[in-house]
């Protein structure tokens, strides 16, 4: 059985290019997108995801509800949050996500993430130099590489981005 993906992101591009490249992947099902945080939450009770993947730039604050509502509707869903700042993972952490992963880690990093999940009790934030196993090795059942995490940094100055939704 596949493993099932949703994305949760607030640009377009990124999402569908998510979508694109995790779909490609052996195992694993995108099985929706949507562009806002209440979208999300609405198509994971419906999609019932393995994994939720949530941009941790959502606006307006709303990745952090975003993730609560996740985790309360849906408590065997893997939440990970993926962001561009360093400063964004206390927050997603504290609001509930497993893992946090930079965006700038690269897919590799990512899809181990999703795949093999952060390990018993340790968020973790993969990081471009963590070094990491190979995502079709671990859907194979290998054991999944350690993880870097980072210490919190300064987060970024807020999105200006206003919330829009789709549903795939």
């Amino acid at each position: 059985m596949a493993l099932r993906v949703l994305i949760i992101d607030a640009h377009p591009a990124i999402g569908l290019a998510l979508s694109s490249l995790i779909g490609m992947m052996p195992g694993v099902e995108v099985c929706g997108l949507t562009l806002g945080g209440r979208d999300g939450v609405r198509c994971a009770g419906a999609a019932r995801p393995d994994v939720a993947l949530v941009d941790a730039e959502l606006p307006n604050g709303s990745a952090t509800s975003t993730i609560r509502a996740l985790r309360a509707c849906l408590p065997a869903t893997r939440v990970v949050a993926l962001g561009l700042y360093p400063g964004r993972r206390a927050a997603a952490l504290a609001a509930g996500a497993h893992a946090f992963v930079l965006k700038d880690a690269g897919f590799d990093a990512l899809l181990t993430t999703i795949v093999a999940g952060p390990g018993p009790g340790v968020p973790a934030t993969p990081r471009a130099d963590a070094g990491s196993g190979s995502p079709a090795s671990l859907l194979a059942g290998e054991p999944a590489p350690s993880r870097v995490v980072d210490g919190d940094e300064p987060s970024d100055p807020a999105s200006a981005t206003a919330p829009r939704s789709a549903h795939r």
